[in-house]
């Protein structure tokens, strides 16, 4: 008897041990704050600051662009179920109002992560270089005017290519600026903070170390750049003017933003002088953006085309982060040359 005493005891310890040392259940799928995102850059922000406490689907697919699609109506049944859809803003996505007005969901909250951002506005279709006109785009905002064009057209199943985008007032670029990013990601914070309490202490631990990397390269690359005699890349398209506005750079493009078909005539001219003069040896390409223009100046001056990352889709299996550090230290070293 006693042996078998001694034995039942056994098992109990064992069996108390195993519970024990059990790890804790992941959570259930549909215990996560579901999110829906637009691009790449944005899922990249909410992916790092939700953790595992965030189940994140990404809204336009891989190879296309943010400001040109077109949702059909299977593409939206993934707001239907979604606790938070966030977005880039500054009408990056004029889609996007007209596509929460299709779906039945009370419950979503839509994030704009412009809201705060110190808006650069266009002149004329391009960036305002000087920056003299830049908007504290603040909290409450309204873009009423940006998307008015957008109850004209009403919504169908298919895609309409001959839908005329209007691009807004300010330069919708912010997440490739660094300075801008960090406010998009504290606007992801935020957002999930609100909805989701109890998750406050990872949102912010998470976006601290997300912004913190930010800071880093900011203060790592800014001497670098001032050191530097020239300040002036070329690109396939000006979408840079966030980055620099952050480093003092300047930026010259092969085309304006969303403009369709290559640069005027003359437009390639002076682009062509200014590189002969200035030394250019390399001209910058982005793989959402049609790159023959910039081979065609590249071969006109002697300069090698390389890749800038937009963060639009995923790119060479590398993360949000690792793409704008590889951006800068290409830039500087096109500058250096």
């Amino acid at each position: 008897m006693k042996r078998i005493t001694t034995l039942i005891i056994a098992l109990l310890t064992v069996a108390l041990f195993v519970t024990s040392c059990a790890p804790e259940k992941t959570k259930k799928p549909e215990d996560l704050v579901q999110v829906v995102t637009t691009f790449d850059a944005i899922t990249e922000y909410v992916k790092a600051v939700g953790g595992d406490r965030v189940a994140v689907r990404s809204l336009v697919p891989a190879g296309t662009g943010a400001h040109g699609f077109e949702p059909r109506a299977k593409d939206l049944l993934v707001l239907q179920d979604a606790d938070l859809f966030v977005l880039n803003g500054l009408t990056m996505e004029p889609w996007a109002e007209r596509a929460v007005e299709s779906v039945t969901n009370d419950k979503l909250v839509v994030v704009d992560t412009s809201n705060g951002v110190d808006a650069i506005a266009l002149i004329d279709g391009e960036h305002d270089h000087d920056h003299e006109d830049e908007h504290d785009h603040e909290d409450d905002h309204d873009h009423d005017d940006e998307h008015a064009h957008e109850d004209e057209h009403e919504h169908e199943d298919e895609h309409e290519d001959e839908h005329d985008h209007e691009h807004g007032d300010y330069d919708p670029h912010i997440w490739l600026g660094l300075s801008t990013a960090i406010k998009q990601v504290e606007n992801v914070r935020d957002a999930l903070i609100d909805f989701d309490q109890a998750g406050k202490s990872v949102y912010e631990a998470n976006a601290k170390q997300f912004t913190d990397q930010l800071n880093a390269l900011l203060d790592e690359y800014e001497p670098k750049f001032a050191a530097l005699e020239n300040d002036v890349f070329v690109t396939g398209h000006s979408a840079f003017a966030y980055l620099c506005r952050d480093f003092g750079l300047t930026q010259l493009s092969v085309q304006n933003v969303y403009a369709d078909g290559e640069p005027s005539a003359k437009q390639l001219i002076e682009l062509v002088d200014f590189s002969r003069e200035h030394g250019v040896k390399t001209i910058f390409a982005e793989s959402m953006a049609s790159p023959e223009v910039s081979r065609t100046l590249a071969a006109e001056v002697g300069a090698e085309v390389k890749t800038i990352y937009t963060m639009e889709a995923a790119e060479d299996d590398m993360t949000y982060l690792e793409r704008v550090e590889a951006n800068l230290a290409s830039i500087l070293a096109a500058l250096q040359e």
